[in-house]
């Protein structure tokens, strides 16, 4: 449930064309959700990334940007090294210092932004449906659920 949240709130920051903070996001989640995440330190760090790893593996295996680039350090203004390394291994890329990184991020950036750029309210509506229902999918041979929306 935490993950669904999670996403969601990215989609509508990527439309807006705004990034959060890892601690503003700990923070958004705990009003909205009846399970607590730190809201500060390594413990955010670890609980969040899980769930940012997730959704991000799940963007990247269907030719989409990564989605958590839009979470970022208070401190840097950066993701974490943590989104880094799992970048490097999704895309299997060598990211060998700050400059290189700080472009990788940009560019994944603007790629969020465009995907979810001129999205109208019903796509982007249905689309929100669809993680629901895959959230709530059975699937307990393949483990491979799939959630669908359509509109009439």
């Amino acid at each position: 449930m935490l993950t669904f949240e999670i996403e969601k709130l990215l989609i509508r920051l990527a439309k807006e064309k705004k990034t959060i903070t890892y601690s503003q996001l700990a923070s958004y989640i705990n009003k909205k959700s009846l399970e607590k995440l730190p809201e500060k330190g390594k413990a955010l760090g670890t609980v969040l990334s899980k769930h940012l790893h997730v959704i991000c593996e799940k963007y990247v295996k269907n030719g989409k940007p990564m989605i958590g680039s839009l979470v970022v350090s208070k401190k840097t203004g950066m993701p974490s090294e943590g989104f880094f390394k799992f970048a490097e291994k999704l895309y299997s890329i060598d990211l060998k210092n700050d400059d290189h990184k700080r472009i990788f991020w940009q560019n994944e950036l603007k790629k969020v932004f465009e995907e979810f750029k001129e999205l109208p309210k019903n796509v982007v509506d249905l689309f929100e449906k669809a993680i629901k229902a895959r959230d709530k999918a059975y699937a307990p041979y393949s483990n491979f659920k799939v959630g669908v929306a359509v509109l009439l």
